[in-house]
Formats: C-alpha cells, structure tokens, sequence
C-alpha cells in the first residue's frame, strides 16, 4: 500500500462514491464495507485510520476524485529536493495538484511524516549512478571489463 494519511474526497453519491471506494482500494487501502454512498460525507484516510466523516476535520486535506485516481499510476513517492523560495529541503514527494494551471507538490512533513505539506517548486535529486558497460563477449575473453561489476555488464553484439 502506498504510505497517505490524512486525505479525504466528498463523495457526491452514486457513481461518484463507487469511484473514491474504488480509488482508495487500488491504494491497498481496506475500505471496510464502505460503498461511497453518504452525499457530502468526506470518504479518505484519518490519522491512519479508513473512515468517513460529515465534515473535514482538522489537519486533513481534501482531494479530488481525479488526484485520488492519478496517485494509483503515479511515479510517487520519491524522495526530491522541494521548496517554495528555494528548491533545497529533501523530502519524500507523494503527488502533485494542479491548482489554477499551476502544478504544485505534495511532500512529506520532515519533522512529522504525519503531515503533508504542498511546496510550489520540486526537481529531481542528482545522484551519480554507476553506468552500464557494453562489451560484446569477444571484448570480455580479451580481458575489457575486468573490475566492473556483474550487474553493470550489458552484452552487445
């Protein structure tokens, strides 16, 4: 299960509570005998706990249905360097929202993974990888490749 807390969706009935039920499941989210049916009822995760509730209570952020159904193929979590002013605090990115045409990003606290906190800047960290070598087998018998690594050696034709 990807790691969310306090998030929540107002379901609108019907149809639209199927899909926040079904959403939050394909998050490996246990979602008891829940069916998304309360009109105005608030279906998410509430201090780590599945539950619906008839208002928003303190400290729970309100998502919509569509970034509850993007974080199922989403690339998060990954921990990138975040910020507002300056991009320059390491955090554990769990989504992104897209507010007004401006794409914003969902970290985690770093005092209180409890906690998500929404930063307007984020990029990848630059971590220096070992590279792949690419040796055809005539390069091995004459000796290339001595030294790297098995799992770093491609064989090319």
């Amino acid at each position: 299960m990807k790691k969310i807390n306090n998030i929540a969706v107002r379901s609108q009935g019907g149809e639209h509570g199927k899909r926040i039920i079904a959403a939050f499941q394909k998050l490996g989210v246990d979602t008891k005998q829940s069916m998304g049916s309360w009109h105005g009822n608030y279906y998410g995760i509430f201090n780590g706990q599945w539950n619906n509730e008839p208002y928003l209570p303190f400290g729970v952020g309100e998502l919509t249905i569509e970034q509850i159904e993007a974080m199922i193929e989403s690339v998060y979590p990954k921990v990138m360097l975040v910020g507002n002013d300056e991009v320059n605090l390491e955090r554990v990115v769990v989504g992104e929202l897209l507010l007004d045409g401006k794409k914003y990003f969902i970290a985690e606290n770093y005092h209180n993974n409890e906690r998500l906190m929404v930063y307007n800047q984020a990029k990848e960290l630059e971590i220096d990888r070992p590279k792949e070598v690419h040796l055809t087998l005539e390069d091995i018998s004459n000796g290339k490749g001595v030294g790297v690594p098995a799992h770093l050696i491609r064989i090319k034709k």
